[in-house]
């Protein structure tokens, strides 16, 4: 191989290094509301506090795996005269190698309506297990001022 053709191949290799890199770089979205710091719930019974203002709307983001059939569910009744659920949606794990059972965060978003405290808790639970105790609990206590 001459020089000219060895000089060819190594831009090419550069510039598909450069390609892979900052593909890698992609950044995650932000949201512009106010959001609670993601919480990865290790213990059951985790209790979470969090102030905010009459009309903000804000984020609970706990860590999930709805492969294992397990995803977050709001437990009834909570403060809808206080509080409004907006959205819950969930977003997977960056997952490159496409590897079965990677996991992700769930973002659960409510609205403060009236200030006072109000209760928001998710149970981590099968749907079709009805009858057992859920694998993880967490409570927020939300202060609305």
């Amino acid at each position: 191989m001459n020089t000219k053709s060895m000089g060819h191949v190594l831009s090419f290799c550069a510039a598909i290094a450069l390609s892979a890199s900052l593909g890698a770089c992609q950044t995650q979205p932000v949201m512009s509301q106010p959001t609670m710091p993601n919480t990865n719930i290790l213990d059951n019974n985790a209790t979470h506090k969090q102030s905010v203002k009459v009309g903000d709307t804000f984020s609970i983001q706990v860590r999930s795996n709805p492969t294992t059939g397990y995803r977050w569910q709001l437990a009834e009744p909570f403060d809808k005269a206080r509080l409004e659920k907006i959205s819950n949606t969930y977003q997977a794990d960056a997952n490159p190698n496409r590897l079965v059972g990677v996991g992700g965060t769930e973002i659960w978003t409510f609205k403060a309506l009236k200030s006072g405290d109000a209760h928001i808790q998710l149970r981590y639970l099968r749907s079709w297990e009805a009858q057992e105790p859920p694998a993880q609990v967490a409570n927020y206590q939300i202060q609305i001022r």
